[in-house]
């Protein structure tokens, strides 16, 4: 998600400048429902458990969902960033770069979770893609399969590596970082060979954030019910999120919070 996410946020400031109608865009078509839903799904699990205060609930809709956090963090680096660079991306994509290497090392040495610094490394790696795309599907066409045999090695061994060694040692998490990347060059490749044309697939990358905030909260709602069979929670939470998805797509949920 983020690796995209910075792909596609380059993509549509490749050719224009960025001004304020970013963050119009950002927090209202997508923070603030992204704090609704956080806010209802959080409401039902305190009545379902009798137990929540005031405090807690502002809190868990607001600052609870760390992707949502890192993610705005992100876009604070990106729109300094391209504010600095004017019209000059590589100096954009340079500026970006460093600065999210910076804090993601600030993360790591306070001891945040890996998800904080793998976010913001892989979304710094999408804007990368982003600006080399041309010369990287040009060196790529070339030799494929050597390019995606050893992206699929790198995947496997870094996985590999991580899962044995996470709990040995601090650094390790930097091998989980280089696996996110691995993974995404590995989707690229495949969609270098396979284009999705398909309208169920534009649909779901287009709300990609929504179905990941839905059905995490809708996990945490029927998951967390005694006796419940996994096979039914997870048909269960696959066919709600679709539904909830397209309700909120139905009502205008994101534009209807930015007018």
């Amino acid at each position: 998600f983020f690796f995209l996410s910075g792909y596609g946020l380059y993509k549509g400031y490749e050719k224009k400048r960025i001004g304020m109608e970013f963050w119009k865009k950002r927090i209202f078509y997508m923070y603030f429902p992204c704090v609704v839903i956080q806010f209802i799904f959080f409401l039902i699990q305190a009545v379902k458990n009798q137990k929540f205060t005031m405090n807690e609930l502002v809190f868990h809709s607001l600052f609870a969902a760390w992707f949502i956090d890192v993610i705005l963090i992100q876009y604070f680096i990106f729109f300094i960033t391209g504010i600095f660079a004017r019209e000059k991306r590589k100096m954009w994509v340079t500026l970006n770069f460093f600065l999210s290497l910076f804090i993601a090392i600030t993360f790591w040495k306070s001891g945040f979770n890996a998800r904080w610094y793998n976010g913001l490394m892989l979304f710094s790696f999408g804007m990368l893609i982003a600006y080399t795309e041309e010369k990287l599907i040009t060196l790529i066409t070339k030799n494929w399969n050597v390019y995606f045999a050893i992206s699929l090695v790198s995947f496997g061994i870094s996985g590999m590596v991580f899962t044995t060694y996470k709990s040995s040692f601090t650094g390790i998490n930097v091998v989980k970082t280089f696996s996110g990347m691995c993974l995404s060059m590995i989707t690229c490749f495949v969609f270098l060979r396979m284009k999705l044309k398909s309208r169920v697939m534009r649909f779901i990358g287009k709300r990609s954030l929504f179905f990941y905030i839905i059905h995490v909260n809708l996990l945490a709602v029927i998951g967390n019910a005694e006796g419940t069979n996994r096979v039914f929670v997870v048909y269960s939470v696959m066919i709600l999120t679709f539904l909830f998805v397209i309700t909120l797509d139905r009502l205008k949920f994101g534009k209807l919070l930015g007018k």
